[in-house]
């Protein structure tokens, strides 16, 4: 059974070496069972919310919903994700495409997928519907849920698909399971979101996400820790800024593209 999860953050403490989440004010989908969670995190921005008011919230959380993507636009987006990873992929377990930008993970470097020629045509307009609709579904659900004003979210770089395997780690950007922080590692990010394309325990082992509590009482989705062990993770970051200047648009074809 597809197992859909979306994380929606912002700026605290996560890794995934072992769930799920991307993030720190969350939210999952998942088809097959209905429950919302939200977890509030003591953490106040204090002055940072400045001149984005009405889209930062007075205090960082977490919320986990069930069937917010359905499993038709789950199976369309890794569709497009196998795709276009199929075309380039790391050295080591984790890849990315961009399909804002362009960027794909080729060995350890990264290239344009829409400059390769093996590439032409692989990519429809539907897709990018499909891509458009999931993208305001999550808005739309961070807004609710965090009392912010939805078109005061907008779409930030990167937003990504990833790819993780048990491939030995090459370069420190395959190390994705070390804690980190979103907002510091990308000043843009306000809201972070991981959809999950694949099932755990089907289709990967290992690789579920984790939130860090100052307090030692770490939140999971399923309860280890650890990098993917077995199998292929597919998923997608969906990122959000409140600040107009980080913002960018829903994807599309470059008209140069060859």
């Amino acid at each position: 059974m597809l197992y859909v999860q979306i994380a929606i953050g912002q700026n605290l403490n996560s890794f995934q070496g072992g769930g799920r989440v991307e993030g720190g004010n969350e939210v999952t989908g998942k088809p097959q069972r209905k429950y919302r969670e939200r977890d509030d995190v003591t953490r106040g921005l204090g002055g940072k919310r400045g001149r984005n008011r009405g889209c930062v919230p007075e205090r960082c959380g977490r919320v986990v919903f069930d069937q917010l993507v359905s499993g038709s636009e789950a199976d369309a987006l890794l569709k497009i994700a196998q795709q276009g990873l199929a075309l380039g992929g790391s050295e080591g377990g984790a890849s990315i495409l961009d399909l804002h930008s362009g960027a794909l993970s080729q060995g350890k470097n990264f290239v344009n997928i829409y400059k390769l020629d093996q590439a032409k045509g692989i990519f429809r307009k539907s897709d990018f519907i499909i891509y458009k609709v999931v993208k305001t579904k999550i808005q739309h659900a961070v807004a609710h849920h965090f009392g912010v004003r939805a078109d005061a979210l907008h779409l930030t770089h990167p937003t990504f698909f990833s790819r993780l395997t048990s491939a030995p780690a090459k370069t420190v950007h395959d190390e994705y399971w070390h804690p980190h922080v979103d907002k510091e590692t990308y000043e843009s990010f306000h809201y972070t979101s991981l959809l999950y394309l694949t099932d755990y325990g089907h289709d990967f082992q290992g690789g579920r996400f984790v939130f860090v509590d100052k307090d030692n009482s770490n939140k999971t989705v399923e309860p280890r820790k650890e990098k993917v062990s077995s199998g292929t993770r597919y998923a997608i970051t969906v990122s959000f800024t409140c600040d107009e200047k980080y913002a960018i648009d829903d994807p599309a074809i470059p008209m140069d593209a060859k």
